[in-house]
């Protein structure tokens, strides 16, 4: 079971499908642009797409790191016992040796300490590792619908429970090994689960953003073995919606997207979801003209008129006849204050 309660075949399901969908709109998009030239939705897809092979390689990884564990976790048993009897049988070789009086025996057994072989089998540290990483906590799954972790009990090994430390985790104070465990700038230890609710409650409180604790902002990077690539895209997103000034969100009531600065040209702001354009200065639907709520541009729009400023017939820009005659051509400086003079 994954952090997200999903298994793994479900999590590779999912990927191939949204792998099919973009395949899909990649075909459905050739040759509708302009050569040499390459559209954000591209770029943005593009990164998408490596995104999802980053998650499937993750997935393939984990699951066979985790079958891993499990397989030696299983076999501890039986590997010690065979490990006992194959050294009962030689000390037992090694007495009867001493009985018949051969030169060749051993010493007594007594001064021969019998060597602990039990880390060599099971408890080695990088399985530790392994188990601690990939594997969810016993009792907790996610659950989409409530933004939650569901309690679901259910037996854990006692071999593992035993034998490994145990650090306490501190937003919901269970304990969990050292390795299940991401320790922030102020030294404060959080679990997987604990951490992806710090980050989901940013995500819907500007107020917290960025995450943190103790006022110290939670590091990202150092943290992406906790967080799923969806939770580090949706980070990267946040951050740069809360710090752009001045935003500009989808005025579509059913849409309320934020529209990044790159989608934004002219004061239009081209929705990157559903693809409505909205006005950047009054935040409305788009418009032609001169934008009412641009207080400045009104003023020389009025400046202009009682000087007898000419307006370009097609976009609408303040002109001033500099030199040669009067015809009026379009120029690819800022609107309104192209070609003023004091």
């Amino acid at each position: 079971m994954e952090p997200l309660g999903i298994d793994d075949a479900s999590l590779m399901l999912a990927i191939q499908l949204q792998q099919e969908d973009l395949e899909l709109w990649e075909s459905s998009r050739k040759g509708k642009h302009k050569e040499g030239e390459i559209p954000d939705s591209e770029l943005a897809f593009e990164t998408y797409r490596q995104e999802l092979e980053s998650f499937q390689t993750l997935v393939s990884d984990q699951a066979l790191s985790l079958s891993i564990a499990r397989a030696v976790e299983a076999d501890q048993g039986i590997l010690s016992a065979l490990a006992a009897t194959d050294e009962q049988s030689s000390k037992d070789h090694e007495y009867a040796l001493r009985l018949s009086d051969d030169p060749n025996a051993r010493a007594p057994l007594e001064s021969e300490p019998a060597e602990d072989n039990s880390k060599d089998l099971g408890e080695d540290g990088i399985f530790e590792q392994i188990r601690a990483l990939y594997a969810p906590p016993p009792n907790q799954v996610y659950n989409d619908d409530t933004d939650t972790f569901d309690f679901i009990p259910h037996a854990e090994s006692s071999q593992w429970a035993v034998a490994r430390p145990m650090k306490e985790c501190t937003g919901c104070l269970d304990q969990f090994p050292p390795l299940a465990l991401t320790t922030c700038p102020c030294s404060h230890d959080y679990c997987r689960q604990c951490l992806v609710k710090l980050f989901l409650a940013a995500f819907k409180d500007e107020s917290l953003f960025p995450p943190r604790c103790c006022q110290e902002a939670i590091p990202v990077e150092s943290n992406r073995r906790f967080l799923s690539p969806e939770l580090v895209g949706q980070y990267r997103a946040k951050k740069m919606e809360f710090e752009t000034p001045d935003r500009t969100y989808c005025s579509k009531p059913s849409c309320s997207t934020f529209v990044p600065p790159p989608f934004v040209q002219d004061e239009v702001a081209h929705c990157p979801r559903c693809g409505h354009k909205t006005c950047s200065v009054c935040k409305g639907d788009s418009h032609s003209g001169i934008c009412p709520s641009d207080i400045g541009s009104q003023q020389v729009l009025r400046m202009a008129e009682e000087n007898h400023w000419q307006r370009c017939n097609s976009c609408g820009r303040v002109v001033e006849l500099a030199h040669g005659c009067n015809h009026i051509s379009e120029s690819n400086s800022h609107p309104i204050t192209s070609g003023l003079s004091s």
